[in-house]
């Protein structure tokens, strides 16, 4: 009898050292879960998190990138704050010398000038992040074909509310840019319309109603030069950029308000990629006639890149001192 109650203290003694265990350990655990919460009570730049952003840019298309990054948070807390708190961002080129260091890179400082951002980062009162960062890589002469550079977008300055610091490792985002230069056979893409300009035009137009600018805008407002010109007379198109054009669409001037038809008839086409070496791309003769309303399609003998297109009118459909048309597209 003795014995089995001897037995029963220590089977008790058992289970009790056990739950007091067990419920100091959940009790540490719990504990140890509370301070890991309370610690991420900062501010800190999303993207800082996570490896470098990657994108790639062509010099040779003329086009700007934008590149999204993640925004201003925060944590610590079931209850956000209930007042604005901002940021001031900026890229900081002194970072990359730090970087490639502790990295074993080489890349390039992003040049001043070649990248734009919002200054500011505002996490609206009542919530817990802001709206993602917008970065534009700016597509001009400061990119070099070829280079990597790196782009530290990193937090200047914070204005937030007391026990809310600005964590100082987790501050910067950092992203590579890779300029690449397309290779001298391949077809550059043909930029849009936005992007094209008129050169080396003299002849003025009818009324401010049919300015050049008309012939490059994808309306159907229509272009219409001065009442006294001569010819031949030509215009250039500057697209912004190397194109690879396969084709000209040319689309006559609709409606003409009774007026005799003073369309162009003969005319060529040249290509160039400086504006001084020229290539004929068309010679020809377009359709004439009132009643010509239809686009003419002129598909070139063989792709040709260029910059530059000029447009030479020899004549027009009736003699007359002037002429006009509605739009001009390539492909």
């Amino acid at each position: 009898m003795k014995l089995k109650t001897l037995l029963s203290k220590v089977y008790t003694g058992m289970i009790t050292l056990a739950a007091l265990t067990t419920l100091a350990s959940c009790q540490k655990e719990w504990k140890h879960g509370t301070l890991e919460f309370e610690d991420f009570k900062y501010l800190w730049l999303a993207g800082a998190t996570s490896t470098p952003k990657s994108l790639s840019i062509s010099t040779e298309t003329g086009r700007d990138t934008t590149v999204t990054i993640g925004g201003l948070r925060y944590g610590g807390t079931t209850q956000p704050y209930s007042t604005d708190i901002t940021a001031v961002v900026e890229v900081d080129p002194s970072l990359v010398a730090a970087y490639n260091a502790s990295n074993a890179t080489e890349y390039v400082a992003i040049p001043a000038g070649a990248v734009s951002l919002s200054s500011t980062l505002t996490i609206p009162a009542g919530t817990f992040a802001s709206e993602p960062l917008q970065i534009t890589v700016k597509n001009n002469a400061l990119l070099e074909p070829g280079t990597n550079y790196l782009i530290p977008v990193s937090v200047k300055s914070a204005s937030a509310p007391d026990g809310l610091p600005l964590n100082e490792n987790l501050k910067t985002e950092y992203i590579v840019l890779k300029v690449v230069a397309l290779a001298a056979d391949q077809p550059r893409e043909i930029p849009p319309k936005s992007a094209w300009t008129i050169e080396d035009y003299s002849n003025g137009q009818l009324s401010d109603e049919y300015v050049v600018e008309n012939l490059i805008d994808g309306t159907s407002a229509a272009w219409h030069t001065g009442t006294k010109i001569t010819f031949p007379m030509s215009l250039v198109i500057n697209f912004g950029s190397l194109a690879t054009v396969n084709g000209i669409i040319y689309t006559p001037r609709h409606g003409d308000d009774g007026d005799t038809n003073a369309s162009p008839i003969d005319v060529t086409f040249e290509i160039s990629e400086d504006k001084i070496n020229w290539t004929t791309v068309i010679v020809a003769k377009l359709p004439s006639g009132k009643s010509v309303t239809a686009d003419t399609n002129i598909p070139l003998d063989e792709p040709t890149t260029g910059q530059y297109l000029r447009w030479t009118i020899i004549k027009n459909d009736n003699g007359a001192s002037y002429t006009y048309a509605e739009e001009l597209t390539v492909y």
